[in-house]
């Protein structure tokens, strides 16, 4: 219904501000009225290629075209004779309306048909009903006060929406990295050597003390690289002290997005995690590359994330007055559940000197394509699918970026890819999203994104235990695509200690009021004491 209805205003609404347009111009002098004419049209047909979309974006500019003829209608008017006040308010408040369909081609030109539609309806209703003579008439239109009023209302209303729209589509400001994550010039050529440490303050609890630290890693494929990661750990602590390597959610795929740049290094469990340190655990949070560092960030990408947080883990043992032990849990939410995962994957080759006791992950990105197939058109699930094209064109010169994205799409690709997975910026990107009506090719699965998403999945085995958390209200990681992971495992002979939260989301699954908290914290604490885990797979409980 709003498909249809956005589809006649952008037929009907420019032909009626053209025709209303051309009458005012015309009074002055007709090549005026052409010139006018011409120049609106032909603004929205360079303005078309600008846009993102299909062909929402001609729907977009069609209502726009006819705003802007309109408005100008209306300004002539108030030029040409009185009353002056109302319709230069009106037409005002018609240009300034103009970039709305623009921004929210999806939304406004729908919006915008509706209140079309009502003016004809009030329009058709007072010449029906309207007496034929006498003071009173219906027909006759507003003048004077009630008309400057409404004029300087839909002005105002018009203004608020503009600026609370650029607002939403601004995004936030970043925090860029500064020179401590830039590296020396001298960089080992062995991953998991500590290049840089400072002291970090914000973001650690009372009672904690905290590092920033740069150290060496791979990067997406495999080559030498630097990561940032942060060190928590308690004051009061016995040392050695096991580890918790810790993986974050998405944040974005750009250095301004790196969790030790904000508040809150601490990402998803935080509250798990803080009573563990207080229990005697250190946590190490890598950032991964990419985050904090020069990229690119390989978002998603199994080996090269867990890898990030086993180096960390390495790195981490070369800071003065800390002293870890080999013993370390992996764990992480979202992003950070998969790569947990695959450090379970690859540790015991990569890193052997981590003696990794365990994997806990909550709502983790397990088959990616299972993920993509009931997500890939929502707006987040269009974020995540952006971060996944635009890391892959970074590392693969052989993927071709133009054969997976839609014609018209590619500014909004990259857009997204600037803009972190939090604060204000979340709501840019979800914004700039959800106003996409298709943002991959119909073919972009056997265009080359169907290989990244199964190169990316959890398939292989694990020789630690696992512990896999999934809230049941989850419409980001949908809990029938990990269950469905979860029966695959099962099947190739994978243990599992499986355990699902009802009417928990992707969000609350891990904040600290969560009944996964106090497992979290007796799960790692049966790791370290060498305690069996359950195993759903096998029937037991979880």
């Amino acid at each position: 219904m709003f498909a249809v209805l956005s589809i006649v205003t952008a037929v009907i609404l420019p032909i009626i501000g053209l025709i209303a347009l051309w009458r005012s111009a015309g009074r002055f002098s007709r090549p005026g009225a052409v010139a006018a004419t011409v120049a609106v049209i032909a603004a929205g047909m360079a303005a078309i290629p600008l846009l993102p979309g299909g062909s929402e974006r001609y729907v977009a500019v069609g209502v726009a075209v006819g705003l802007i003829a309109l408005g100008v209608a209306q300004i002539l008017r108030a030029v040409r004779r009185p009353p002056r006040t109302a319709p230069a308010l009106l037409g005002t408040a018609l240009l300034l309306g103009a970039p709305l369909p623009v921004l929210w081609p999806l939304l406004a030109p729908a919006s915008i048909g509706l209140v079309v539609a009502a003016v004809f309806l009030i329009g058709l209703l007072r010449a029906r009903f309207a007496p034929r003579s006498g003071t009173g008439s219906l027909t006759r239109p507003l003048s004077g006060t009630p008309q400057t009023v409404l004029s300087a209302a839909a002005l105002a209303a018009t203004a608020v929406l503009l600026v609370a729209s650029g607002l939403i589509f601004q995004g936030g400001t970043h925090v860029q990295p500064g020179a401590f994550y830039q590296p020396p010039a001298d960089v080992p050529a062995e991953a998991g050597q500590l290049l840089r440490v400072e002291a970090a303050t914000e973001g650690i609890d009372d009672g904690m003390q905290g590092w920033r630290i740069l150290y060496t890693t791979i990067g997406g494929t495999g080559e030498p690289a630097v990561a940032s990661a942060t060190v928590i750990a308690a004051l009061d602590r016995t040392e050695p002290a096991p580890v918790l390597a810790i993986g974050h959610g998405t944040t974005g795929i750009i250095p301004a997005c790196a969790p030790s740049l904000t508040a809150v290094p601490l990402d998803g469990a935080a509250g798990a995690a803080r009573e563990l340190i207080g229990q005697g655990w250190v946590a190490v949070v890598t950032d991964y590359v990419g985050l904090g560092t020069d990229g690119p960030h390989p978002y998603l990408v199994g080996r090269p994330e867990a890898a990030n947080m086993l180096d960390a883990v390495r790195a981490a043992r070369a800071i003065d007055g800390l002293v870890l032990s080999d013993e370390t849990v992996a764990m992480g939410h979202s992003q950070g559940g998969h790569a947990a995962l695959w450090a379970g994957i690859i540790a015991e080759q990569y890193a052997p000197d981590v003696q990794l006791l365990g994997v806990a992950a909550f709502a983790p990105a397990t088959d990616l394509r299972a993920i993509y197939d009931r997500i890939g058109e929502s707006a987040a699930g269009r974020i995540v699918t952006a971060y996944q094209v635009l890391t892959s064109s970074r590392l693969d010169p052989d993927f071709d970026i133009d054969a997976i994205v839609r014609s018209g799409n590619q500014r909004a690709v990259d857009r997204l890819g600037e803009l972190c997975f939090g604060g204000r910026d979340a709501v840019a990107a979800l914004a700039t999203a959800s106003q996409i009506s298709e943002l991959l090719t119909p073919d972009a699965l056997d265009r080359g994104l169907g290989d990244v998403l199964d190169k990316g999945s959890v398939v292989d085995h694990i020789p630690v235990p696992v512990l896999v958390a999934q809230g049941t209200e989850d419409t980001l990681v949908v809990p029938a695509a990990q269950r469905e992971w979860i029966r695959e495992r099962c099947a190739a002979g994978q243990p599992i200690d499986y355990r699902e939260f009802e009417g928990l989301d992707h969000a609350t699954l891990v904040a600290d009021d969560s009944p996964l908290t106090e497992q979290i914290v007796h799960w790692v604490g049966d790791r370290l004491a060498g305690l069996p885990t359950a195993d759903y797979c096998a029937g037991g409980p979880g």
